[in-house]
């Protein structure tokens, strides 16, 4: 769900080559004639996986034309394995649906939740890795209720918005993605910030804030279903017709949770290997 770059306006953002699959140089074009896919994946460009990138580190990130993060080694490394070119174009939370409605890409990532509301719209993978929510703060607020009568900023797109807005009423602000979520936290213009808490972290340590802000993960709140101990499950969205490229992604996702992989790509970014323990998939 946090981001160290500026978000670039999502028509205006190229498509930037960001891994070949099969080659040795993870830089070059083509994924060469002699590669044998693993997974039989069909997209709308033969050869290319086009996927939409949530700036969110340490979930995804896109920097010089490379895509990093949790979600950006499993999407490079399925890439790989299926014999594609990957390239990324850098989208936000609210964007992400019609990134693939819309077929400008195949799949979208970046910590992005099973919720109802986008499974109405698109195809969502089997479950990826668990997440929690986090309560920024200046002054380690750690409960719904504590924010009650308090600015609370967080970010459209995110799957508890709507029962935040419903908790805390006009006290609500919402922004098109974390960095501007969290300019007008560090302004004083809001006392307390939602947001992913790994996300929340890897941001305040990239803006040397974790000494002057706190994040706590809140206890179990009825008004609030993301609250609680069965965090959220993250998985990537792709168009409904597209079901070939749905099955090869929940192939890969569990050849690499039964190999390990996953949990060495998780602890790798800062999140404890637990999370890739996800149950049986649920939309929230």
């Amino acid at each position: 769900m946090s981001s160290i770059k500026r978000l670039l306006p999502v028509a205006a953002t190229g498509l930037a080559l960001v891994v070949s699959a099969c080659g040795d140089d993870a830089g070059s074009q083509s994924a060469g004639p002699d590669c044998t896919p693993k997974y039989t994946v069909k997209t709308q460009e033969d050869g290319v996986l086009r996927v939409g990138a949530i700036q969110y580190p340490p979930y995804s990130t896109i920097k010089g034309g490379d895509v990093g993060g949790i979600d950006g080694d499993i999407m490079a490394g399925f890439a790989k394995a299926a014999c594609l070119k990957m390239e990324a174009d850098e989208t936000t939370f609210a964007a992400a649906v019609s990134s693939v409605t819309s077929r400008r890409n195949d799949v979208a990532m970046g910590d992005l939740y099973r919720t109802e509301e986008r499974a109405q719209e698109v195809a969502l993978s089997n479950p990826v890795y668990l997440d929690e929510l986090g309560v920024v703060s200046k002054t380690g607020l750690d409960s719904m209720k504590a924010l009650e009568g308090k600015n609370v900023a967080t970010v459209q797109g995110y799957y508890f918005v709507e029962d935040v807005k419903k908790t805390f009423g006009e006290n609500v602000k919402l922004f098109p993605d974390n960095v501007k979520m969290y300019q007008d936290l560090f302004a004083g213009r809001s006392e307390a910030g939602l947001d992913s808490f790994p996300a929340a972290v890897e941001y305040l340590k990239s803006r040397g804030k974790e000494g002057e802000y706190q994040v706590k993960v809140p206890p179990v709140d009825p008004r609030i279903p993301a609250t609680g101990e069965q965090a959220a499950q993250s998985a990537y969205a792709y168009d409904k017709s597209a079901r070939e490229l749905g099955e090869a992604l929940n192939a890969y996702v569990e050849d690499i949770r039964a190999s390990g992989e996953l949990a060495e790509i998780l602890s790798a970014n800062g999140i404890p290997a637990s999370a890739a323990e996800v149950g049986d998939p649920r939309l929230a």
